[in-house]
């Protein structure tokens, strides 16, 4: 009986794989996935395919060579012309096959300047024993140039069999048919030769082949997979193996960007082989060969899975290419269990990694469009209208499938894409939390912002507030992040993200591949308090409140003090929280309370940058010095002579964060008195953005600048060229208690607020009181530490009992009051309120 709960043997590892095998599967009639091609398609299908048509079985051979060939290997002249991840950055062509041009520098290979004088042996499943030669470069990164070439002309081949496969599609000439056999057979039989390779590590990224045999092939022909990741132990990255059949990033067909097992199956030839699987060519080649080939090329398709399959289910944003390989193959040859497995992988992904409002675990937007668009493309692709063979029932699951239909059999999906546009800024542009990409960091410009209101959104699961006001250029909207780290996430607990003036004004920099990831990530390129000069921790974050009152405001307050871990279990941090409140103008426009707290630790550093898209200039009304030195504690220059992918960096160095040097162009003074910060565009017609921080004592102002990053669109040569601006306000102390409050405000031609603090005789060292006053109104801001704070300012007389209290007046005539959490505010002797809220 087929199971998925079998677990590998390693004794399994050392047998043979024969390249055939007694038949398997159900019935199959082609095409499954009928072609329509276009008469007008037909003649540029010709052309293309002109030069293999005239390929003897020689010459395809030549191309499909039987052992392991790679796809991304950097240039040992300029390595990889110095871009975050060189795979694919070469020239090649068909017409000169035994060659590759960097696509950077414009170096030949094969090349005198680099020999390939050093060599790995391995042997394969047949017992073949293969010498691979390579260059050594920096760090001792093999270059494998011989393979890169091989892997080019073995990718054109693919590529060439699915244009002859629509070509027979179009025009039924059997001779199409009948190259794209000979070209699937030679796949079929080279692949028992490959071997196993991928990564050495992510870090970087080298090249490694691994000397491990085949798995033997089931006597049902159907490999049974080892359950849930999350269930099982012993599956390791490398060997030594534990259950694991082979490396879990590591590949024999396949060709991803890092040489995964979810690119191992090759949906794109099982399509091309269903539209010619039914043409009498076929039958001519196997009599030909002397033997059955739709039997050798549907083995191949099946060991393919079979190597997939031996991988536990790890649910993650890769799954999707899985599942449609699964899908495609499965219905190709017949195999009812493989579009089964197919089916459960999107269930269990939909069960179990997305939040309850519907966000991708890993909460990047970025991830989640690719997770839910790969799901969405096989339930409306290769799984849609699927039906299993007349009395068929799944042995596993006790399951059969009959005309599979998404809105009916996996309605989460839908939910799933919905909730993905909640993520977005008001330009469209997804927000870039964690490893999200900004369209600016690959050269795509800056989107202008939407017509539509400035959407509102508390994704309570995921940890993400939303809270806009207003639209166009004159709508504001705050981002408060608190989520936690379940992949690709960022050191950015109760990070701040701003948008105004339709620009972001408080920019995450988001996803980078780049020599400075390491900066993308960290806690101090992110809007928030660095506790210690340490980076965060991942953990979960926690909403406090929440609430929403009309047009008026927006309020969220969010803790994180798990982020910051101390000894025996306890944090570092009593207390490490934020409030925001987005408030509306009374004519037009917006802006933004923030108020931060922290309690512990011995230095406080509360980070703010400006834009990671355009140069800016930051002004202050704070008398400022040259520093002179950098922050890092010997007071040295930054050192950047460091190579690789930026994962390799270590940020920690002898206890101390290296990034603090980052910081270049610095000034200083103090902060004890409140201070603006202008944060300008040097781009006429642009806005700005006034930052208001109410002063402490003992507190420091840095200004300067960081690498924005983004604006290198991930080529490392230019990384250190662009700039955006930075601020540090620092306090420190022992045990130290700090409360940073700000106002900022978007403006496009002059700022109109006047922000001062509001004197409060009662509620505490965590209570906050802020006055903003602009043309024709004044607004009260107080911010208790919780429900019961009681908070009292004599001039004017306001009382408040809340964790957020708003008073909005002109000429002390009382516009709006409004209560969060709390039970009363009283402006003079006007009172509201209210019953205390519900908690939970």
């Amino acid at each position: 009986m087929r199971t998925c709960e079998a677990v590998i043997s390693l004794g399994m590892l050392l047998l043979l794989v024969a390249p055939c095998f007694a038949g398997w599967g159900f019935p199959v009639k082609h095409p499954v996935f009928p072609a329509s091609v276009p008469d007008g398609e037909v003649t540029g299908l010709k052309n293309e395919v002109a030069l293999v048509m005239a390929f003897g079985p020689d010459e395809i051979a030549d191309f499909i060579v039987p052992r392991t060939s790679w796809y991304n290997i950097d240039c040992p002249n300029c390595e990889g012309g110095n871009v975050s991840r060189a795979g694919g950055e070469w020239n090649w062509s068909p017409d000169n096959p035994d060659q590759v041009i960097c696509k950077h520098c414009g170096h030949v290979f094969p090349s005198d300047e680099y020999p390939l004088d050093k060599t790995t042996t391995v042997t394969d499943s047949t017992g073949q024993v293969h010498t691979y030669r390579y260059c050594e470069g920096t760090g001792g990164y093999k270059h494998y140039m011989q393979m890169l070439v091989e892997n080019q002309k073995k990718r054109y081949m693919e590529g060439i069999v699915g244009r002859l496969a629509r070509l027979y599609a179009g025009t039924k000439d059997e001779a199409c048919a009948l190259q794209a056999a000979r070209i699937l057979l030679r796949f079929a039989e080279v692949y028992p030769h490959y071997s196993p390779h991928g990564i050495e590590s992510w870090s970087t990224m080298a090249p490694e082949i691994h000397d491990i045999r085949m798995l033997p092939m089931p006597e049902d022909g159907i490999q049974p997979v080892p359950g849930l990741h999350k269930d099982l132990e012993g599956y390791n990255w490398r060997p030594p193996l534990g259950k694991a059949a082979y490396p879990y990033c590591s590949a024999m067909r396949g060709d991803g960007g890092d040489n995964w097992f979810y690119a191992e199956m090759p949906p794109h030839l099982a399509y091309a082989y269903d539209l010619v699987a039914g043409s009498e060519a076929l039958d001519k080649l196997s009599a030909e060969v002397g033997k059955d080939v739709r039997k050798e090329i549907e083995d191949f398709f099946r060991m393919t899975a079979n190597y997939a399959r031996t991988f536990p289910i790890y649910l993650g944003n890769m799954d999707p290419s899985l599942i449609g390989g699964l899908a495609v193959i499965g219905r190709v040859i017949g195999e009812p269990e493989y579009v089964h497995d197919a089916l459960r992988r999107v269930k269990l992904i939909l069960g179990w990694q997305f939040y309850p409002d519907g966000i991708w675990r890993e909460g990047s937007p970025s991830y989640h469009s690719q997770t839910v668009g790969g799901l969405r493309s096989c339930i409306e692709g290769p799984l849609k209208g699927y039906s299993d063979p007349e009395g068929y029932v799944n042995p596993i699951d006790n399951s059969r499938i009959d005309d599979l239909n998404a809105a009916r059999d996996v309605p989460m999906l839908q939910e799933s894409i919905d909730a993905l546009n909640h993520m977005r800024m008001p330009n469209g542009q997804y927000l870039t939390i964690h490893d999200t990409w900004s369209p600016s960091s690959h050269g795509r410009t800056v989107s202008k912002v939407r017509k539509e209101p400035f959407r509102t959104d508390l994704m309570w699961a995921l940890g993400q507030a939303i809270m806009g006001q207003g639209q166009g250029r004159s709508g504001v909207q705050a981002c408060l992040h608190f989520s936690g780290s379940y992949g690709h996430s960022h050191c950015d607990t109760l990070d701040l993200m701003l948008f105004g003036g339709g620009r972001e004004m408080l920019s995450d920099i988001g996803y980078s591949h780049t020599i400075l990831r390491p900066l993308s990530v960290a806690s101090i390129a992110h809007n928030l308090v660095v506790v210690d000069e340490q980076d965060q921790r991942g953990a979960d974050g926690y909403l406090m409140a929440w609430g929403v009152c009309g047009d008026l405001l927006r309020f969220c307050e969010a803790g994180g003090e798990k982020t910051y871990p101390g000894g025996s279990g306890r944090p570092k941090v009593s207390q490490y929280r934020r409030a925001i409140t987005n408030v509306a103008l009374p004519e037009v426009g917006a802006y933004v309370v923030d108020v931060f707290r922290v309690t512990g630790g011995k230095q406080h550093d509360w980070c703010i940058h400006g834009s990671a898209d355009y140069d800016q200039t930051l002004a202050t009304n704070v008398s400022l010095q040259d520093l002179g030195h950098s922050l890092l504690p010997d007071g040295k220059p930054f050192d950047r002579t460091w190579t690789g992918q930026g994962q390799s960096w270590r940020t920690v160095v002898d206890g101390v964060n290296r990034l603090y040097g980052l910081y270049e162009d610095l000034r200083t003074g103090s902060g004890d008195e409140t201070s603006t910060l202008t944060f300008s565009y040097t781009k006429p017609d642009m806005p700005a953005l006034q930052t208001t921080l109410l002063g402490q004592p003992d507190t420091t102002l840095y200004c300067g600048t960081l690498p924005s990053i983004r604006r290198a669109k991930e080529t490392n040569a230019s990384i250190w060229d662009y700039e955006m601006p930075a601020v540090i306000a620092r306090r420190k102390g022992e045990d130290l208690h700090s409360v940073f409050a700000a106002v900022h405000e978007p403006y496009a031609e002059a700022p109109g607020l006047e922000v001062s603090r509001l004197e409060l005789a009662e509620g505490g060292p965590d209570a906050v009181g802020i006055v903003c006053t602009g043309e024709g109104f004044t607004d009260y801001h107080l911010y208790g530490a919780d429900p019961s704070s009681h908070m009292q300012s004599a001039d004017p007389p306001i009382s408040a009992t809340a964790r957020y209290a708003f008073i909005r007046t002109r000429r002390e005539e009382i516009l709006k009051m409004v209560l969060v959490d709390g039970t009363e505010v009283s402006f003079g002797k006007t009172r509201l309120s209210v019953p205390s809220a519900p908690e939970g």
